[in-house]
């Protein structure tokens, strides 16, 4: 495998412990600066600074085309990997060819990675004991990871027929008959190493999502072993159902090492959502509604079951389901404003709309990870002043109307729980012309389905500007409530329960994130790490902060009037990988080159990263 799958700090860390670097590279310095580094001066000091990195070492560490010493310390460390040892033996591993699999030659592109994922399955079936489930069950686990990979490299895959079919090195009659040879080229061990080879950023994502995929499935089976009988206890699931039918992996972001939300699926339709953290904001958020439900002060919210352990919990599945009586409607809008309310006193925001489910007359909000937002810090007034007026706007919720890709001749999308109707994206990049070797991405106009989170069945009207007055109406029943409970001593332990619990704290939108992780996914990107990365942050330079939790309710008619403030010691905030990503989406849309440097250096403020997240300057 190439040393080009090592990243900055490994190959500084190499560079580092070979010790006998005396003078810096210059002109390798420059380069990688001009070509990735989008930082000024004084932030590139910054960076070494935190990362303790001397600056000779590193410039040969961003060296693009390192001299044959160099090479062979990288050669010779690489073989120590973990992750390069699993990939040969991914490699070597035995496949017979199961014409029906979802690996095979018909399949197309998934025969290229058809290796990771039968390792992936050998190594999921000598692990999953203890739970009952059906293969169906497994094959669709598979295909779900199949899928993924080849997702993440049908670019790479798609330039290297293309090289092929420029060069006439594809044999067929037809378009069709040429792709089916492309893939028939990968059962050569010989052509699929040398693709790996060359592709070794992707060799080396493959394998390492190989080992958090087993991993994580793993995980979620230990937990539901562990907490069978209180599950069939909690969620009431007897014995003869307890059979796994369907795993619905991927169901959301993905954190923390590539876990995430997964629906499953038991005999007779039970279905439970399982969560890769612990639930604690769901039990605050419950103990709120159970405490105010009991007032009579508001309509009766409805409320997720949950159940949460240290590092992992269960809630409910809810079934979208429409309102039947014009006074059903009026009741869930009358709730929204309930909702609304609440979200907006406790500081929560990306609740777009398919973070809400429509039961019935009760809206429901199916993720809570991102209430209890503390604001962004910039040293700059101004800044601060704008930050501040948007942060305690009702609409950073997401529950109202919030427009994506907006500009001065397009009115965006909204992607608000109040909207949530189907809608177009324009120039969206699709794969046109599968299994032929006149496969390519075209920009096309993509119909996205609406959510679950509209209430209107086609009896009625979908104008949700009708029900404006029973929005307000509900917002003051529970700002009222706050006002009127705010110095009642056990309202105030219900809110203190909101402390101490592990949110994620939202930097940018969820959008930009996958813009630039889609756009990391080009080939010219996937064969060399420093074509991925700006520069490199050890995490434990992004410590996990410590802020304050503040619940309080916000300004009414304009003005702001702090009614309900907790202090606490501190809250730790889990923030994943959001801050990591944050500063450095240079792969935005800009006119210029100009235009890009402003845009990181306004965001990639390090004042800010250092007042937040309590990383003083020595």
């Amino acid at each position: 495998m190439s040393y080009k799958s090592l990243t900055i700090n490994e190959r500084y860390n190499i560079l580092k412990e070979f010790g006998k670097i005396e003078k810096e590279n210059t002109d390798a310095l420059i380069q990688w600066r001009n070509d990735m580094s989008l930082l000024s001066q004084k932030q590139f000091q910054k960076m070494l600074q935190y990362n303790q990195y001397d600056k000779k070492i590193f410039s040969y560490a961003v060296t693009r085309e390192p001299d044959e010493n160099i090479v062979k310390l990288y050669e010779k460390s690489e073989v120590e990997h973990i992750w390069r040892c699993t990939y040969w033996e991914i490699l070597n591993t035995n496949i017979l060819y199961e014409e029906k699999s979802y690996w095979g030659q018909d399949e197309g592109f998934n025969y290229i990675v058809r290796h990771f994922v039968k390792y992936v399955e050998k190594q999921l079936i000598e692990s999953l004991e203890g739970i009952k489930f059906t293969k169906d069950c497994l094959d669709g686990i598979l295909r779900q990871f199949t899928l993924k990979l080849v997702d993440l490299g049908n670019k790479a895959m798609i330039m290297e027929l293309n090289h092929l079919k420029e060069s006439q090195n594809l044999k067929g009659d037809t378009s069709a008959e040429r792709f089916k040879y492309f893939i028939s080229l990968f059962e050569n061990m010989e052509f699929l190493k040398s693709f790996y080879e060359k592709y070794s950023v992707l060799a080396r994502l493959y394998t390492e999502l190989s080992i958090l995929f087993i991993n994580n499935i793993k995980e979620i089976w230990d937990f539901i072993k562990n907490d069978k009988e209180i599950l069939k206890e909690e969620f009431g699931i007897v014995d003869g159902e307890f059979v796994l039918n369907k795993v619905a992996i991927g169901i959301g972001d993905t954190h923390n090492f590539g876990k995430t939300v997964t629906i499953l699926e038991f005999a007779n339709n039970k279905k439970l959502v399982y969560k890769p953290r612990n639930l604690k904001i769901n039990e605050a958020y419950n103990n709120l509604i159970d405490f105010l439900n009991k007032t009579g002060k508001i309509h009766v919210l409805k409320k997720l079951k949950s159940l949460s352990f240290e590092d992992h919990g269960y809630e409910e599945f809810l079934d979208h389901c429409l309102c039947e009586t014009e006074y059903e409607l009026q009741n869930f809008y009358i709730r929204f404003g309930e909702i609304l309310a609440l979200s907006y006193i406790l500081n929560a925001t990306d609740l777009h709309m398919e973070n809400l489910i429509a039961y019935g007359e009760y809206p429901v909000i199916i993720d809570l990870e991102t209430f209890i937002q503390q604001p962004n810090s910039f040293n700059d007034d101004v800044l601060n002043e704008k930050i501040n007026y948007e942060f305690d706007s009702v609409k950073r919720t997401l529950l109202l109307e919030s427009r994506l890709r907006q500009n001065d001749v397009n009115e965006g999308i909204d992607i608000s729980a109040i909207n949530g109707k189907g809608y177009v994206m324009d120039e969206v990049l699709v794969p046109i012309n599968m299994y032929t070797d006149m496969v390519r991405y075209e920009k096309q106009r993509v119909q996205i389905k609406g959510a679950k989170n509209l209430p209107f069945s086609e009896k009625y009207s979908r104008n949700v500007k009708k029900y404006i007055n029973e929005i307000l109406t509900g917002f003051s029943y529970v700002y009222d409530a706050f006002l009127e409970l705010k110095d009642d001593s056990c309202f105030r332990d219900v809110i203190k329960k909101f402390s101490g619990v592990q949110v994620r704290h939202i930097i940018r939108n969820t959008d930009q994130y996958d813009t630039i992780l889609r756009h990391s996914m080009h080939p010219e990107h996937l064969m060399d790490m420093l074509d991925i990365v700006i520069m490199y942050f050890d995490k434990e330079m992004v410590k996990k902060g410590t802020f304050k939790t503040i619940v309080q309710v916000k300004g009414r008619l304009g003005q702001r009037i702090p009614i309900l403030t907790l202090m606490e010691e501190g809250t730790p905030q889990n923030i994943f990988s959001t801050l990591m990503a944050g500063a450095y989406d240079y792969l935005e849309i800009a006119k210029s080159s100009e235009e890009y440097r402003k845009k990181i250096e306004d965001v990639a403020r390090w004042n800010w990263y250092l007042g937040k997240y309590g990383l003083k300057e020595k």
